[in-house]
């Protein structure tokens, strides 16, 4: 959607989330220069062939900001920036902020914000987090100054390669959706070991989903970092991306859902991300392939949730939809740690307070689901399937499941389908 200048600069939400929220010494946009898209993109010892996949969309701006977390090595990251500047044309419109012309008749720019250049780094508790927020504060101020056309924020990562009409698919989408997540397959081929642990991960990942839509959870949507993209204004009205070293998505997301809808799509293909053994953050992608490439058998190593947790959860949620409201009746049929675990976190006074203020059905519902958020369904689930000792393996699930030699790679494409299937419209693999 495109606004006026006037208009954006004039959004209370905006300028009040600028004035209070945004990171400090945000560079200032140009006079001259404008773009359709903006693409946010955090860079940590990346090298710059990296690059080549992420800069090809005329009409856009990339913004990298290259940081680095306090007491690791910034030999990487200023090779990084050395290169970048010495192979293309650049303005230094702010200290260590470049506007670079990538290709001045198809409008490609890039911002490099080199976070690296005289400070000791980020704490360890922010990380990628406050990477990625300064790449998105800074889109927004341009936004509202009317640098930026377009009103999506689109982010991704260093090892990620976007499909060619990756923002004409995203701007398809209805205006009522306050983010997005693109579908997403991580790149095989390295090793049958290494692709083993890669279709293991990427099965769980999409499990968790499936689980939660099979539960009528409303915050189904895959917490992919390189992939979700977030209106401006909506940006604005959750604050910014948390500052964490690591599951900055997941949260980002859980308040996207909470303001309105997030959809889930795909333009002609996935984007693909490298499956890349990395140590760039505490857990993620990096760290669980690292930690099932070590396992004895991958295939006994613990992953995927029993069956039993996302019943739990589709009971406890079934209560609320039909239209239970007490306390004994929502908590009818569920294991008994979980509703320990329910009465300890304030479920009788969260009932009362959703039939104080929700008049209705539809309203009380609103409420429930505000308070039992991504985070609580989270861990709800853990009072079932505790992270490790709960969690069982694939050999353990593909048993559950009805056929002991399904294959990691089976499990995953089954999973796959569930979700996409149910979260995009007319969607085909």
């Amino acid at each position: 959607m495109k606004q006026s200048r006037q208009t954006r600069a004039g959004s209370r939400v905006v300028s009040k989330y600028l004035a209070n929220h945004a990171e400090p010494h945000l560079p200032p946009p140009p006079k001259t220069l404008t773009w359709n898209a903006v693409l946010c993109v955090p860079i940590y010892n990346e090298s710059l062939s990296c690059l080549e996949q992420l800069i090809r969309f005329d009409d856009t701006l990339h913004i990298l900001v290259v940081n680095h977390p306090e007491g690791s090595s910034t030999h990487l990251n200023t090779a990084f920036v050395d290169d970048l500047l010495n192979q293309y044309d650049h303005l230094e419109i702010a200290p260590n902020c470049h506007l670079i012309t990538l290709c001045a008749s198809s409008n490609r720019h890039t911002l490099l914000i080199d976070i690296c250049a005289g400070t000791e780094g980020f704490r360890a508790a922010q990380g990628v987090g406050l990477a990625r927020k300064i790449a998105a504060d800074t889109a927004l101020l341009w936004w509202s100054e009317g640098a930026i056309r377009n009103n999506w924020i689109a982010q991704t990562d260093a090892d990620a390669r976007l499909p060619s009409d990756f923002f004409d698919a995203l701007n398809k989408l209805p205006e009522s959706k306050v983010g997005a997540v693109h579908t997403f397959e991580h790149q095989t081929g390295r090793s049958p070991e290494h692709d083993l642990a890669m279709a293991l991960y990427e099965a769980k990942l999409h499990q968790y989903v499936s689980g939660l839509l099979d539960a009528g959870s409303p915050y189904a949507s895959h917490a992919i970092g390189s992939c979700i993209s977030i209106r401006a204004e909506a940006y604005a009205v959750i604050r910014g991306i948390p500052k964490r070293a690591a599951g900055e998505d997941f949260y980002c997301l859980n308040k996207l859902h909470k303001l309105g809808q997030v959809a889930t799509f795909q333009g002609g293909s996935p984007i693909t991300l490298d499956a890349r053994i990395s140590t760039r953050t505490p857990f993620g992608t990096g760290q669980s392939v690292k930690a099932i490439l070590n396992a004895t058998d991958p295939t006994e190593y613990r992953l995927f949730y029993p069956p039993e947790a996302f019943e739990a959860l589709g009971s406890l949620l079934g209560h609320i939809r039909n239209g239970r409201q007490t306390l004994e009746t929502v908590l009818e049929g569920l294991p008994a740690s979980s509703a320990e675990w329910l009465v300890a976190r304030g479920l009788p006074n969260t009932l009362v307070h959703c039939r104080t203020h929700g008049r209705t059905q539809a309203q009380f519902q609103h409420n429930f689901h505000t308070w039992f958020d991504g985070f609580m369904t989270l861990k709800f689930l853990h009072t079932i399937a505790p992270p490790n000792d709960g969690l069982i393996s694939l050999n353990a699930l593909a048993r559950i499941l009805g056929s002991q030699s399904l294959s990691a790679n089976q499990v995953q494409v089954r999973y796959r389908e569930r979700c996409y299937t149910r979260l995009i419209d007319n969607w085909a693999n």
